[in-house]
């Protein structure tokens, strides 16, 4: 994500370059308020990362047990 200040026009355009170049995802103002849309994206993705950790951890608690290597 790349964030630029409220109203500046040569700010946006490098960050919309950054955009248009695929090196980053989001463009957003420095508004870091709740419900901004740069607080609402970076929690959206916090909140898929974490699901996607617990999905993994719960997918090898699944996995069945067996002898330890050690005996």
């Amino acid at each position: 994500m790349a964030v630029y200040p409220l109203g500046s026009d040569e700010a946006f355009v490098q960050v919309d370059k950054l955009r248009r170049d695929d090196r980053v995802q989001m463009i957003a103002e420095a508004d870091y308020r709740k419900g901004s849309t740069a607080v609402l994206w970076i929690m959206r993705r916090l909140k898929e990362r974490a699901k996607s950790i617990i999905e993994e951890k719960n997918r090898i608690y699944q996995l069945p047990g067996g002898t330890p290597r050690y005996l």
